[in-house]
């Protein structure tokens, strides 16, 4: 055999090991037995708790309007001038629609 063909046997033989350890671990994952979750007893949301859930809650919403806003403030000049450009544009055809129909 040639040095060739002894290389690529040993690489052959190095990839089929690592393919038979990986697929023995996620065998041995699938098999294993699920960890058991602990959990914790269920407790009454008090007052306070209710209120920073309502403070956190209308905090977020202020927030993403604010940006919300923030976003529509600094696109509508855009919006505007872009809408002022098209409407220039059909007046232009429209009168030279009008020019070449005449002339």
């Amino acid at each position: 055999m040639t040095r060739q063909h002894e290389s690529n046997e040993d690489d052959y033989v190095w990839r089929s090991k690592i393919v038979d350890e990986v697929s023995a671990l996620v065998l041995k994952i699938i098999r294993s037995p699920p960890i058991p979750v602990r959990r914790r007893p269920r407790r009454s949301l008090d007052l306070a708790g209710f209120a920073c859930l309502l403070m956190g809650i209308s905090l977020s919403m202020m927030l993403c309007g604010s940006v919300t806003f923030f976003i529509g403030f600094v696109l509508m000049p855009w919006i505007l001038v872009l809408v002022m450009l098209l409407y220039f544009v059909g007046v232009v055809s429209s009168i030279s629609t009008i020019c070449r129909s005449i002339f």
